[in-house]
C-alpha cells in the first residue's frame, strides 16, 4: 500500500467527490488520529450544509447498532460515522469488535442504505489497522465504494519539532533497502540479534505497510526479548543505550506504518530504558531521555491522551531547562520543541491561556538566538508560531492568530523553496488556516495576495513529479477561486477553479471515480 495521504491531500479528493457525486456512494476513511476525522467532518459539514443539504454526524457507542443510527436518512444527505477509537487493551478489542460487527450488519442492508440515502452518501471512518479486514467483512459495501482514503495523523496541529532532522534528510534517502536485506540475512546467519533487530527497524521504515508491519513487529519482539533476557544492572551502559535507540527506531517505524498501539509500546520501552541509563550513568544521558519523552508525548497526543502527553512533555521540559542552563547553544532549541508539546497538550485540554504562555516562551527562547539562528532553529520557530496561531484562534484572538500564522508561513516558504518534498505538507496546512482567518477577518484582498504567492511557489515544482505539490496547488487554486468570487471577479474565479480541477484530476485517481456511481470506486491511499 502506498504512503498515507496528508489531511490536505485527503480533503482535496473528498471535496471534489462531494461536489460531483450524484448517486448513492460510500467512502471509507482510515486514520489513527481522531482529530483528522473531526477536521474532515467539519469541512464536509460546512460544504454540505452550504449547498442546502443535510449533514448527519454520528459517533456510535461500542454496543450501538449502526443500522438504527443510519435509519434516519434522506435524499442527498451525507452521514459521517466516526469510529476512530483505539482499544486500550489489544487483547480485549472492544472498538475493533464494534467496527467489525457494525460493518457486517451494514453489508447486509446495502440496498436499504441506498434507498434511505439516495443521491447522498455515507463516510465510514475508523483506525488504520482495520483496513485490511474491511473488504472481507463487507464485500457488498466495498464493491460500491467511491474511494478509500488512508490519512496520516496531524500530530500536535503541526509537525513535532523533534522530527525535524528526518525532514532535512528524509529517511527514504538514507536507508538502502537492499543493503538492509543483506544485513538481515547476515545477522540471521551469525545469530547477531542486536544487528538483526536494528536492520529490521530500518528496513521496516522504507517497506510497504504489510511487509513493514511484519518486520517491525518481529524486530520489536526481538528487542523486547533482548532487553528482558538479562537484568539491567548486568548490562553495560553501551548495551542499554543501544537498546534504547533500537526501541526509538521501532517507534518511528510503527508511527510511519500507522500502528499506534505498538508505536506507543516501543516509545514507552525506550523511555523505560533511558530512565535506567540515567540512574546508572548520571546526567550526561539526560538528553536522550528528554528526546524519548517528547516522542512518547507526541504519540500519546496523537491518540487523544492529552493529560498523559502533558506529563511526559513537561518532564522533558524540566530536563532541557537543566541542560540549557549549562549549554544553551546545544539545548535551547530542544527546550523550545518540548515546550511546544506541552502547549499543544494544554490547548487540547482547553487550557488556552496556559498554551499561549507556553508557546510564547518557546518563541522568545528561539528569537533570543539572533545571529546564531540555524536551519533547525528557524524550523522550530515556524512550528512555534504556527502553534501560537492555532492557540490564539481557540482563545478568540483573530488578529494575533493571523500575525503569528503569517510569520510562520514566511518561514515555511524558505524550506519549501529548498526542499518541497519535505515541507510542502505543513506549508499547505498553514496556508489554509491563514486564508480562512484572513477571510473571517474581512481581509479578503490580503487572502488573495497570500494565495497568489503560494500558487507561484507551487508552480516552481509542480513539474518535478511531486504529487503532493500538485495536490496543494489544486487546493490553493480552488481557494483562490472562492476568494475571487467573493471579490466579484467571476471570470477569474472560474478560470482558477478550472485550473484547480485540471491539477486534481491529473494527480488523483479518486476524482476519476468519484461520480461513477456504484462500482466505480477507486483507491486513494
Amino acid at each position: 500500500m502506498t504512503e498515507a495521504l496528508s489531511l490536505e491531500e485527503a480533503w482535496t479528493r473528498l471535496k471534489l467527490h462531494l461536489e460531483w457525486a450524484d448517486a448513492f456512494w460510500i467512502v471509507f476513511v482510515f486514520t489513527n488520529d481522531p482529530r483528522v476525522s473531526q477536521e474532515l467532518a467539519r469541512r464536509t459539514q460546512a460544504q454540505i450544509e452550504g449547498a442546502g443539504r443535510r449533514f448527519v454526524g454520528l459517533r456510535p457507542a461500542p454496543d450501538e447498532d449502526l443500522r438504527e443510527a443510519l435509519a434516519d436518512g434522506e435524499a442527498r444527505a451525507v452521514a459521517w460515522v466516526d469510529m476512530v477509537r483505539h482499544d486500550a487493551k489489544p487483547e480485549a478489542p472492544v472498538w475493533r469488535t464494534s467496527w467489525e460487527r457494525g460493518l457486517m450488519r451494514l453489508n447486509e442492508r446495502r440496498e436499504w442504505l441506498r434507498r434511505r440515502w439516495e443521491g447522498g452518501g455515507i463516510v465510514l471512518v475508523t483506525t488504520g489497522d482495520r483496513l485490511d479486514a474491511s473488504p472481507m467483512l463487507a464485500p457488498d459495501l466495498w464493491s460500491v465504494r467511491a474511494m478509500i482514503l488512508r490519512v496520516a495523523g496531524m500530530g500536535f496541529e503541526l509537525e513535532s519539532a523533534l522530527k525535524v532532522p528526518s525532514l532535512f534528510r528524509p529517511l527514504s534517502r538514507t536507508i538502502n533497502p537492499e543493503l538492509q536485506r543483506q544485513e538481515i540475512a547476515r545477522a540471521r546467519a551469525s545469530g547477531d540479534d542486536f544487528a538483526l533487530a536494528r536492520a529490521l527497524s530500518l528496513l521496516a521504515q522504507v517497506s510497504e505497510r504489510e511487509e513493514g508491519l511484519s518486520l517491525a513487529k518481529e524486530g520489536l519482539a526481538l528487542a523486547d526479548a533482548l532487553s528482558s533476557s538479562v537484568e539491567p544492572e548486568a548490562r553495560s551502559l553501551a548495551e542499554l543505550d543501544h537498546l534504547g535507540s533500537m526501541f526509538t527506531l521501532f517507534g518511528e517505524a510503527l508511527e510511519s506504518l500507522a500502528d499506534p498501539e505498538h508505536e506507543l509500546e516501543a516509545y514507552q520501552r525506550a523511555v523505560d530504558l533511558r530512565r535506567q541509563i540515567v540512574r546508572v550513568g548520571g546526567s550526561k544521558y539526560l538528553s536522550q531521555l528528554g528526546s524519548s519523552l517528547v516522542a512518547l508525548a507526541t504519540s500519546l497526543g496523537n491518540v487523544g491522551c492529552f493529560a498523559l502527553a502533558r506529563e511526559r512533555a513537561s518532564e522533558a521540559v524540566d530536563i532541557y531547562r537543566q541542560l540549557a542552563g549549562a549549554d544553551p547553544q546545544r539545548f535551547i532549541v530542544l527546550l523550545a520543541a518540548a515546550l511546544n508539546n506541552v502547549a499543544a497538550a494544554e490547548s487540547s485540554l482547553g487550557e488556552h491561556e496556559d498554551a499561549l504562555a507556553t508557546a510564547g516562551e518557546a518563541i522568545e527562547l528561539l528569537r533570543s538566538r539572533g545571529e546564531r539562528d540555524s536551519g533547525l532553529t528557524r524550523w522550530v520557530l515556524g512550528v512555534s508560531l504556527d502553534n501560537l496561531g492555532v492557540f490564539s484562534i481557540r482563545h478568540g484572538q483573530l488578529d494575533e492568530a493571523i500575525a503569528a500564522t503569517r510569520e510562520a508561513l514566511a518561514i515555511y516558504t524558505e524550506f519549501v523553496a529548498s526542499q518541497p518534498e519535505g515541507f510542502v505538507r505543513v506549508y499547505s496546512q498553514n496556508l489554509e488556516r491563514l486564508v480562512t482567518w484572513l477571510r473571517k477577518g474581512g481581509r479578503v484582498e490580503e487572502a488573495l495576495e497570500v494565495l497568489d504567492e503560494a500558487c507561484a511557489l507551487y508552480r516552481r515544482f509542480v513539474g518535478d513529479e511531486l504529487p503532493e505539490v500538485a495536490a496543494s496547488l489544486a487546493a490553493a487554486l480552488e481557494a483562490r477561486g472562492a476568494v475571487l468570487l467573493e471579490l466579484g471577479r467571476r471570470e477569474e474565479a472560474d478560470a482558477s477553479v478550472a485550473e484547480a480541477l485540471s491539477y486534481a484530476v491529473g494527480t488523483s485517481g479518486a476524482v476519476d471515480g468519484a461520480d461513477h456511481g456504484p462500482g466505480g470506486g477507486t483507491e486513494a491511499d
